[in-house]
């Protein structure tokens, strides 16, 4: 049996990412199509503006599970095992579960496993959005993965100074219930994985949360970086791992 280690899941959102970049759109002319790699478009608005979802990426992940390994299963829109109730106020203790947009799974002593539950986000969304995610991220006992599509990033998208980017919102999400953190199952450690695609200048940044880090938020959400219009050149990294595709 191999494990579903934080560099596995990396190499999937590496190879989700790259599907990505190449998908066509209705504007795409028949030689921009490569058929061989997958069938699906982005569709786009009657104004002929692309649309870009987390949709596709959630899909690209599953159609990258198909292409890539036999040993990997998933199932989407996966009842959690906790109760949650997320209609007025945010509580970890409601009486219904709730949905991981996917899981993970591998065969252990010839049964099916769960390993990680995936969660897939577009656009710098609400804090609302960010919160219910990130508590179930941290009370179900499996590792995760957090998969981000913004459309493009500016000096401000990932962190600014009225607390509105999408690093102030990941801490808000993960300060909200800090002491929901449950060690996983399966796993020596519990992780969870940040993928952050930007559609725009075609970038990929990655790094794997632990337990640890819930000490000091303010230490692993830190990228130093220089935006323009097509590209992102990033001075100082703190150990993300930057993917130019």
């Amino acid at each position: 049996m191999k494990l579903l280690t934080p560099q596995t899941v990396q190499n999937l959102c590496i190879q989700t990412a790259r599907k990505l970049v190449t998908l066509p759109n209705l504007n795409s002319t028949f030689s921009q199509i490569n058929k061989d790699k997958t069938k699906m478009i982005f569709p786009s608005y009657t104004s002929q503006v692309v649309r870009i979802s987390e949709q596709e990426a959630k899909l690209c992940f599953c159609h990258v599970l198909e292409k890539t390994t036999n040993d990997i299963y998933y199932s989407v829109e996966t009842p959690t095992e906790s109760t949650y109730s997320f209609k007025d106020k945010i509580l970890d203790d409601g009486k219904m579960s709730a949905r991981s947009d996917l899981s993970l799974y591998l065969i252990k002593n010839k049964k099916i496993v769960k390993y990680i539950n995936c969660e897939f986000k577009h656009t710098n969304t609400t804090k609302k959005s960010i919160v219910k995610d990130f508590i179930k991220l941290n009370k179900e006992p499996y590792s995760g993965l957090f998969f981000h599509v913004l459309d493009s990033a500016n000096s401000g998208t990932l962190s600014n100074t009225i607390h509105t980017g999408v690093f102030d919102k990941y801490k808000i999400g993960f300060e909200h219930k800090v002491s929901n953190w449950v060690d996983a199952k399966n796993q020596d450690e519990k992780f969870i994985v940040f993928a952050i695609y930007i559609v725009k200048q075609k970038l990929l940044l990655l790094k794997t949360f632990t337990q640890k880090g819930l000490k000091d938020l303010n230490k692993f959400f830190i990228l130093e970086y220089k935006p323009t219009r097509n590209i992102i050149v990033v001075t100082k990294a703190n150990n993300w791992r930057v993917i130019d595709l």
